[in-house]
């Protein structure tokens, strides 16, 4: 009976051990973790938007945001985990703030409150000023490129001083 009861345990451990591996690779997207840092002028860049955009058509993007210390992680599109799939990209950082009708930087919860007290017809769109060179966002022109490789990947983008 002992024997018994031990092969019962062993056999749902098994079970159990394999639906947790085929869960594993039922992911749609084959990814690889991909992490990084990056800065401008020597400073740490936090919230800016980074987005590795796959040179190779079937490929998908995966965008990320930094954190207050500059770094990063990125989640494919449409995939369960975090990375990207493997491949060459062409990568763009972005990171823009609101600028009042004077243009010194402000919030949008400023804009708001003074865009209720204007008439209908003036735009209630925020005027938005990039904070690092838009040439890092342009992407009909990429200058940074990244290559994901299977295991993991870590990138530093320098933004220049």
């Amino acid at each position: 009976m002992t024997f018994g009861h031990q092969c019962g345990i062993s056999v749902v451990f098994c079970l159990a051990l394999v639906v947790a591996i085929s869960g594993c690779s039922n992911d749609p997207f084959p990814v690889h973790p991909v992490s990084g840092l990056v800065t401008y002028k020597g400073e740490l860049l936090a919230d800016a938007s980074i987005i590795f955009i796959p040179r190779d058509p079937n490929g998908r993007s995966a965008p990320g945001l930094t954190r207050h210390d500059g770094t990063f992680e990125l989640m494919t599109v449409g995939a369960r985990r975090l990375g990207a799939m493997i491949g060459d990209y062409d990568v763009l950082i972005s990171k823009e703030f609101p600028v009042d009708a004077q243009g010194r930087q402000t919030t949008f919860e400023a804009i708001e409150e003074a865009m209720a007290h204007l008439p209908e017809n003036v735009s209630r769109q925020p005027r938005m000023v990039s904070a690092i060179p838009e040439k890092y966002s342009d992407f009909r022109s990429p200058i940074l490129q990244a290559t994901v490789k299977r295991g993991q990947n870590d990138f530093v983008f320098d933004l220049g001083n």
